[in-house]
């Protein structure tokens, strides 16, 4: 496999794209420093193996978990980075790596720092490689690194980002990156390369789990001396709380093994020995008693109510308080007292109210227009005294009704209109005398007259007029009509002055009332004593009279019910709601409980608490003055009943779950028989210790042949890897040693660099089997002998070696080295090209930088005279 070609956009130097074509030998990359050669190793390293080793291996230089303004290889950061790599095998597959870092990733900032950044590229594969040099709306598939590893063909033994550094790639500034590692960690990068890392890691478990078992058997070691030194003398089990099963009183008190309860078991019976030290019973008994009697003032319904009536007697006194409650209960009483002469008079009232209501009938009837009046609205009762008035009424009216029939329309409009004419005047006459409107302006015109004599001859004159101009039928008809008008007004007349004198004027609404508070003394059978004493009663509270047999309106009536009813209410000594407890509590049974009060309460002031009737009594003050008394009470009662609360102190409340807060329980428990329970618990722990003692026992000597086997086999497996590693390093010393003399020809202390090894010890951490030597007389490592020309010399060898020894993969024929002459003197660069010359070009795609034309140009001059297909390939970065 060879690297064709790469695309780089807006990636570090690189602003605009660039495309870079790759020789299939020889390839140099030639500019001054700091123009971008290292920026095409590290974009070729990331297209291949997704990371920056050299960022990787400088992360704590700047922290990771801060806020950047852009990635440090974006060149905009407004633009996205695009990286391409052509890769093409000898057999004409490809493979065309993408990576993208999306222009908008930048604003999530904490995202830019280096490693984090790197982690943001996706992975594409280009499919069309005509479309090789496009960079904008690439609309491409997905592709995994393992993709990468499975064109390089490694089926899963490596990964090319764990080789890449030692195989295909020398920076510059890490030339000697292998050489800088200790001993231990150059044997862990073999262990990766001969695949005893698996074996290592496996060795490393076995390691812990013994020194495991060793922690395990000290600590069961320990755990079996201290229960042997535990054990106690027997002791015959004695059942002490026969009332109720506790656990720590039973013949087996832990389950199984499990001897966790021990303390607290230890620590209950300790309790409890102290609690019968400091009880006393005496104390608890008159505490008990105490406790009874205050629990009666608190919750005995029968006391309680003894102390409402001692709260309430000064209202028992007298028997007022029963007529109270009875208004509250019939407040129709107070209604029936005011309506007591309309009740009384109720014939001669319902009489009135019909009669007058008929007059009011025959009213609005004599009202009506004489057209609107028939016989059928027009009735009347032939015994009433207007008979003879209406039925000369009636009389006229059927003229007027014949007449009317038989006249024409003229006729009747010029009656009508003379009907109409005489109506407004006597109206106009009535308006007029009262001073309500001016008796000089015509009502018909409204023209002005200069004196009321003129206005009423222009009036006579027109009616004069009209009479002139009507025909006999006309003017009989206006005869007619003139008849029943005049004796219509004058019956309205009449009927006016009888109800003018009629003195009783109620409306239905209280004659309604009136019948149903007669229906209510019916029906509750009334003794007239009982509403003769409620008469007498109620007008020692307020000042009610009868209403006397007049005009009285339903409203007038309703508006005196609520005046007298709230000045009754005003005048009561209890808020209402009080009565029906007042009743309650004023029993014969309740009487005899309070008469026992002063007998067992004696010098207790009952009195004190006693309401006042010199407001009003409300439930919140009797029970406000119950609750004084309960207070004060309850304080004689503790004052009188003295205990010493100390010798009851249970904060545990021990008396209670263990003796059931009984006397008798209490007094059958002693204290020896506690302190023995303790002696049994031991005991029982005792005998489970030896059990697991000998459990234990025999768990060490399972766990002393398990460590011993263990080590056994772990022994054997740390050979044959240390065999194993040090076989190879015999095989790829003498290839080492070849290309380090090669190179180092003119070194003064020898004529090349030896790869040696040496066993780690039984006890050591260290796998020390990797040592660079230049001398076989002198011990000490060359990163110590060598200058920094002469180690990266060693390390280019080491790589040599490398590729030439292990063949992971054989589509890895490419190497890439950043200036790797710019610390070497001449004789070594000499040195240097003729290895790769004869032993690399022929095999290897290479990819070499230089900062000087010169150097490039005698490399090349080598190379390109090694054989003639050789293709020299020069990149001139700073035109780039």
């Amino acid at each position: 496999m060879k690297i064709k070609k790469i695309l780089l956009y807006n990636f570090k130097n690189f602003k605009d794209k660039k495309i870079i074509n790759f020789s299939d030998d020889i390839n140099f990359l030639v500019g001054p420093n700091g123009f971008g050669k290292t920026s095409i190793f590290d974009a070729l390293e990331l297209g291949i193996t997704g990371n920056l080793s050299r960022v990787k291996s400088k992360d704590k230089i700047t922290p990771e978990n801060i806020s950047y303004n852009k990635p440090f290889f974006q060149n905009d950061k407004n633009k996205q980075v695009v990286i391409k790599l052509w890769l093409e095998k000898d057999t004409g597959d490809s493979l065309v790596i993408v990576r993208i870092f999306e222009d908008d990733v930048y604003s999530r900032k904490k995202k830019n720092a280096p490693q984090k950044s790197i982690e943001q590229f996706q992975l594409y594969k280009e499919t069309d490689t005509s479309n090789f040099e496009e960079v904008d709306n690439l609309k491409l598939p997905n592709m995994s690194q393992s993709d990468i590893d499975r064109f390089l063909e490694f089926n899963g033994d490596y990964h090319i980002e764990k080789v890449f550094d030692l195989f295909n790639y020398i920076q510059q500034e890490e030339t000697t990156f292998f050489l800088k590692q200790n001993e231990k960690e150059r044997s862990d990068s073999l262990s990766f390369l001969l695949k005893t890392d698996e074996i290592e890691n496996k060795i490393k478990k076995m390691k812990d789990i013994s020194n495991g078992i060793k922690n395990s058997i000290a600590s069961l070691s320990e755990t079996r001396d201290t229960l042997i030194n535990s054990l106690v003398k027997k002791v015959p089990y004695e059942r002490i709380f026969e009332h109720k099963e506790f656990d720590f009183d039973k013949v087996t008190p832990f389950n199984a093994d499990d001897i966790s309860h021990l303390a607290d078991f230890k620590q209950n019976l300790q309790d409890i020995i102290k609690f019968k030290q400091k009880f006393s019973p005496s104390e608890y008994r008159k505490k008990n008693n105490r406790d009874r009697i205050l629990n009666n003032i608190e919750n005995n319904q029968e006391k309680v109510d003894s102390l409402y009536y001692s709260i309430m007697s000064p209202l028992f006194q007298n028997m007022t308080w029963t007529w109270e409650k009875f208004t509250l209960e019939n407040p129709w009483l107070l209604e029936y007292t005011l309506l007591e002469n309309f009740i009384s008079s109720y014939d001669e009232v319902k009489n009135v109210f019909h009669y007058r209501n008929q007059l009011i009938n025959y009213s609005n009837t004599l009202s009506l227009n004489i057209d609107e009046i028939t016989e059928r609205n027009f009735s009347y009762d032939l015994r009433n005294s207007f008979s003879e008035d209406f039925e000369n009424i009636k009389s006229h009216l059927n003229e007027y009704t014949r007449l009317k029939g038989l006249a024409n329309q003229v006729d009747k409009s010029l009656s009508e209109l003379a009907r109409l004419r005489g109506s407004l005047g006597s109206t106009f006459k009535e308006l007029s005398d009262h001073k309500h409107v001016a008796d000089n302006t015509c009502p018909f015109c409204s023209n002005e007259f200069d004196s009321f004599k003129q206005l009423k001859e222009s009036y006579d004159n027109y009616q004069d007029y009209l009479t002139n101009i009507s025909s006999q039928n006309s003017q009989q008809l206006q005869n007619a009509q003139n008849q029943v008008i005049f004796f219509k007004t004058q019956t309205l007349e009449k009927i006016k002055n009888e109800l003018t004198s009629i003195t009783i004027n109620i409306d239905q609404n209280l004659l309604n009332r009136i019948d149903e508070l007669i229906d209510l003394v019916n029906r509750k059978d009334l003794q007239s004593q009982t509403v003769k004493g409620f008469n007498n009663f109620i007008r020692k509270y307020i000042n009610i009279e009868p209403f006397e047999l007049r005009d009285l309106s339903f409203n007038d009536f309703i508006q005196q019910v609520e005046r007298c009813n709230l000045e009754f209410s005003n005048k009561l000594p209890v808020k209402e709601d009080v009565y029906e407890w007042i009743q309650k509590v004023n029993t014969d049974s309740t009487r005899i409980e309070y008469e026992k009060l002063p007998i067992e309460y004696p010098d207790f002031n009952f009195r004190k608490f006693q309401v006042l009737l010199n407001s009003k009594i409300t439930r919140e003050k009797i029970n406000q003055l119950l609750t004084d008394l309960r207070a004060n009470l309850s304080r004689y009662i503790k004052i009188n009943n003295p205990i010493n609360e100390n010798l009851l102190v249970d904060p545990k409340n021990i008396f209670q779950v263990f003796f059931d807060n009984d006397i008798k329980i209490f007094d059958s428990i002693n204290i020896s028989q506690l302190e023995n329970k303790k002696y049994y618990l031991d005991f029982q722990v005792s005998i489970i210790n030896d059990r697991q003692s000998q459990i234990i026992s025999d768990k060490i000597i399972i766990l002393k042949k398990s460590k011993k086997y263990l080590d056994e086999i772990k022994k054997i497996y740390e050979k044959e890897v240390n065999d194993y590693k040090i076989n190879i390093i015999k095989l790829l010393r003498i290839p080492f040693f070849v290309y380090s003399a090669k190179i180092l020809q003119n070194y003064q202390q020898g004529l090349g660099v030896f790869l040696t090894y040496r066993e780690a010890t039984e006890n050591s951490e260290e796998k020390a089997v990797i040592k660079f030597k230049t001398d076989t007389h002198n011990d000490h490592d060359a990163m110590y002998q060598l200058s920094t020309g002469q180690l990266a010399v060693v390390s280019l060898a080491f790589t040599l070696s490398l590729n030439t020894m292990f063949k992971l993969s054989h589509q890895l024929n490419f190497l890439m080295i950043d200036d790797p002459i710019q610390d070497m003197d001449s004789m070594n660069v000499l040195s240097f090209v003729e290895i790769l010359r004869h032993s690399i070009i022929d095999k290897y795609q290479i990819i070499l930088s230089t900062y000087s034309d010169s150097n490039a140009l005698f490399m090349g001059y080598k190379f390109a005279n090694t054989k003639d297909n050789i293709e020299v390939n020069y990149q001139n970065v700073k035109e780039l």
